[in-house]
């Protein structure tokens, strides 16, 4: 939530003057991917159970990148303690009875449960799977979706007199709204399941929600609690 938080400040804050083109996409990106984490932790649907399975499961993936970190960094000698928590926590899952997961030759390859490749995830919880697929290629550099979000075509002189096209940075304001629009809301969304999973008072969570939407003027169908 903390991680998400901080992404949806970074993008506001790269829109004010002297407004950023790129960056903010990447902001509701990395948003993204916090968000779904975190409903995925927070879900109040699922038991305890599933819940400490889930734990489980994002922490091999941490192990996993550890290690990768470590190879690229060439300390090898680190690997090994990643190794041996990875195998303590494995320990711990088999010891309250979740299963062992292993691949086809016999190795490791999750704890308690595999945790979900994060696109699918992204789909799953906040159902923007388009968004991110989109504000990913643009945070890969890919043309056609940088010239889509953060450029625009203009016609500008050569060195013969004549015009050309060529492409100039530019904040397109409708990409502002609809990038504000999935951020606020996955952002709510990570809110709303916690505030459901511990039980607190509702009625106060949708009047600051409620609040919230009517200032930025979004309509009834964004309230995803009505």
């Amino acid at each position: 939530m903390e991680a998400a938080a901080d992404h949806l400040v970074a993008f506001a804050d790269s829109l004010t003057e002297p407004a950023k083109t790129v960056a903010p996409w990447t902001c509701v990106r990395g948003l993204l991917e916090s968000s779904a984490i975190g409903i995925w932790f927070l879900n109040p649907q699922i038991d305890v159970r599933e819940r400490v399975a889930r734990c489980f499961a994002f922490r091999y993936v941490g192990f996993v990148q550890q290690i990768k970190f470590f190879q690229a960094t060439k300390e090898l000698s680190r690997i090994q303690d990643v190794q041996q928590r990875m195998s303590n926590v494995e320990q711990d899952a088999l010891s309250l009875g979740y299963q062992k997961l292993v691949d086809k030759k016999g190795n490791v390859n999750g704890i308690a449960r595999r945790m979900p490749a994060i696109t699918q995830l992204i789909g799953e919880t906040l159902g923007e799977e388009p968004a991110y697929r989109l504000l990913s290629a643009v945070a890969h550099g890919h043309h056609w979706a940088t010239q889509q979000t953060s450029f625009r075509v203009i016609e500008a002189p050569n060195a013969d007199g004549n015009s050309e096209k060529a492409l100039e940075k530019s904040v397109n304001a409708d990409f502002v709204l609809f990038a504000a629009s999935v951020g606020i809301t996955s952002f709510s969304k990570v809110n709303w399941n916690l505030w459901r999973l511990y039980g607190w008072n509702l009625k106060e969570l949708e009047q600051l929600l409620d609040a919230t939407f009517d200032q930025l003027r979004y309509s009834t169908n964004l309230r995803f609690w009505k």
